[in-house]
């Protein structure tokens, strides 16, 4: 098992989520210390340096990685309207 080439300066690894142990242990184990090839901050690193990994992407966010690594726009956060979409209409209140 490899660790990360950049796990002893990764920001997620050593300041995220010290308020969800149980989380942050087995994600850190899954991609810092095992599988970090599928990480999103280690690809962002990899494909643009670290000046450009952002603060907030989590290891497991492939999707906003891959869309910060083609200059796509990055998918909807859960709950939110996609990047594009008209904005819902609000249906008229009946009196």
């Amino acid at each position: 098992m490899c660790n990360c080439e950049i796990l002893e300066t990764c920001i997620f690894f050593n300041d995220r989520m010290e308020a969800m142990p149980a989380t942050s242990g087995w994600l850190k184990a899954h991609y810092c210390r095992d599988r970090f090839e599928e990480c999103a901050r280690y690809q962002v690193y990899k494909a643009l340096g670290r000046p450009l990994v952002p603060s907030d992407l989590f290891p497991t966010q492939t999707s906003r990685a891959q869309a910060l690594l083609t200059g796509a726009a990055p998918p909807a956060e859960p709950g939110q309207p996609a990047p594009g979409d008209p904005a819902p209409v609000k249906p008229t209140p009946k009196c």
